[in-house]
């Protein structure tokens, strides 16, 4: 199947089987989430602050495998960093698929996949798969956030995003952290500007209000403590 040249890399069903067989859905008490295998033993997800480091976990793969984990790196600065290391007990199970972390920064227009597991009414896992591409890349001094556009649902935080590499194998680029979507209204009793009518020009188009919405990533090596954990050997 193809969806154009743009995506021609996300077209190999094996390739992106592998993700999905690298995607989990996490339990933290009643909080539930996605997270993605990049190791056998280490994934990544989006916590919002609800948990520490140490904190116990519980994830399931699309297969129904459950694994038991704690918080072993969590770097959390509200509308800037949203990102978290999730580690097995390394005598227990480990994950039989992962996806590893890409080594470059995104690019504008850089092709993404976002790919994750959503649990349906009778408890069985559902395949999320959204292609997209990178339109914002946050310049604001401490944010590690980029921005794109696709569906998003309750449940989606974590999930892994993706993007092909020349290597022909998909690599994890982030973290789907949270959806970004608002309505602003027109005052239309305030007597225009010409700077004014430059910010209200998406309004314009409708004339009764400006529409905003975009989901933001957390991008792996913008996180430079995170770099450096990843780098060291989980034994």
């Amino acid at each position: 199947m193809q969806f154009g040249n743009g995506f021609k890399e996300f077209d190999s069903e094996e390739a992106l089987q592998h993700v999905v067989d690298s995607s989990l859905y996490l339990c933290i008490g009643d909080s539930r989430g996605n997270a993605v295998a990049i190791s056998p033993y280490r994934a990544l997800t989006a916590l919002h602050h609800l948990a520490k480091i140490g904190t116990p976990v519980c994830l399931k793969d699309i297969h129904g495998k459950v694994f038991s984990g704690v918080v072993g790196f969590c770097a959390f600065e509200k509308d800037n960093v949203d990102i978290a290391v999730l580690e097995l007990d390394q005598k227990g199970p480990q994950f039989a698929t992962s996806t590893p972390v890409a080594q470059e920064r995104v690019h504008l227009n850089q092709d993404i996949n976002v790919v994750g597991l959503a649990i349906v009414a009778n408890g069985d896992a559902e395949t999320f798969s959204n292609r997209c591409t990178v339109q914002v890349i946050e310049k604001r001094e401490g944010s590690t956030l980029f921005r794109s556009a696709y569906y998003s649902a309750q449940g989606f935080s974590g999930a892994g995003v993706i993007t092909a590499m020349r290597s022909g194998r998909y690599h994890v680029v982030g973290v789907h952290v949270a959806a970004h979507d608002s309505t602003v209204g027109i005052d239309h009793e305030t007597k225009p500007t010409l700077k004014r009518l430059a910010s209200d020009i998406v309004s314009i188009t409708s004339d009764l209000h400006g529409h905003s919405a975009y989901c933001l990533i957390c991008e792996i090596q913008r996180v430079d403590e995170l770099v450096t954990y990843l780098s060291t050997s989980y034994t």
